[in-house]
């Protein structure tokens, strides 16, 4: 492996021997990083490691309910722990925070918008399928004022709006700058 005139320049200790240890991290870094960049190697351990979101729901969700919960919570926690993507199950939905995105990065962007920034909610759905149209109840009790925007959130930063997301899916959520702070969960009937 040869270095470069950017590597060379880059060697700048004072003695023969720490110079030598420069040279011999270059090339071990050269040669790792022609074996498989970082970014491929983590996507792959998180793909082989880690649960699909119907296996991680039914251990989350002993933490989330403890076994004392209500029975007319009862539908709700089983819809979770079972990760239901059924059209009646009920819609849970936990937003874990609020980031403000360029509006140009939105696929529904309109040039005629004053705002040049958008704040959206970070959010996954644990059961159910949430629709653009779904009334959700803000931690069960205050209902939202609006219809949301539900985008998937594409390489480069960039928001897909979509009309409906199933549960085990990761989406970004607009117009809930109004009513939540930092993170919520957000449920479709009123508990």
């Amino acid at each position: 492996i040869k270095l470069s005139n950017k590597d060379k320049k880059s060697i700048d200790s004072p003695s023969k021997e720490a110079q030598q240890q420069q040279i011999r991290r270059l090339v071990i870094r050269r040669i790792v990083s022609q074996w498989l960049p970082l970014h491929t190697a983590t996507l792959g351990m998180v793909v082989d490691v880690m649960p699909n979101p119907r296996e991680a729901m039914k251990s989350r969700s002993q933490i989330l309910f403890p076994s004392d919960s209500s029975s007319e919570d009862g539908r709700i926690v089983k819809s979770v722990s079972t990760c239901d993507r059924s059209e009646d199950a009920p819609v849970v939905v936990f937003v874990t925070k609020l980031f403000e995105v360029d509006s140009r990065s939105l696929s529904d962007y309109n040039e005629e918008d004053d705002d040049t920034t958008t704040m959206l909610g970070f959010a996954r759905v644990f059961s159910g399928v949430l629709k653009h149209t779904t009334r959700l109840y803000l931690n069960g009790a205050k209902l939202l004022p609006s219809q949301v925007q539900l985008y998937l959130m594409m390489g480069n930063r960039q928001f897909r709006e979509v009309n409906t997301v199933s549960a085990g899916s990761v989406v970004a959520i607009r117009h809930l700058d109004r009513c939540v702070d930092k993170f919520a969960t957000l449920i479709s009937e009123q508990t």
